[in-house]
């Protein structure tokens, strides 16, 4: 019994431990991705001050064509990169999702081997029903729901 309940302390440890870990993960991925997304604003800020800068200092239709298309081109440079940085943080988190997967069915594995090498329970027969003895081969186990208080209200009122 001692040992069942060492293995279950174990579990529980390790069902802990894992969940935090993915809340860590989750938890950075989406610090990061929200700062992608302030850097989205602030490339689209900048570029429209830029924009407005240009445009006040074009002298003919040539310049503004010039002005336009080299704010079209950096703009574009600045939000592939933020994309580019964005796709990283994205897979950098799924990776590290994945290891943490495989690292918990290796040990779920590692320890579903071990109990069926070596069991740390034993059946006991079912207690018998109605003066018929069960046999060890068919134990099993009953559990019985527990009432609800209103089903206990309805048991008393009739």
């Amino acid at each position: 019994m001692q040992a069942q309940f060492s293995k279950l302390t174990e579990l529980n440890k390790t069902t802990i431990d894992s969940v935090q870990k993915v809340t860590v993960i989750h938890k950075n991925l989406w610090v990061n991705l929200t700062q992608q997304q302030l850097d989205v604003f602030n490339i689209y800020l900048e570029s429209n001050v830029k924009q407005l800068h240009g445009l006040s200092q074009t002298k003919n239709i040539k310049d503004l064509f010039v002005t336009q298309a080299d704010f079209v081109q950096e703009l574009t440079k600045k939000l592939l990169n933020n994309v580019r940085v964005s796709l990283e943080i994205v897979s950098d988190a799924k990776i590290q999702l994945n290891d943490l997967v495989e690292k918990n069915v290796a040990l779920f594995t590692s320890n579903l081997n071990e109990f069926a090498k070596n069991p740390s329970f034993e059946l006991v027969p079912a207690t018998p029903v109605n003066n018929a003895v069960v046999p060890v081969t068919d134990a099993v186990v009953v559990s019985t729901p527990a009432k609800s208080s209103r089903s206990k209200k309805a048991a008393a009122s009739e």
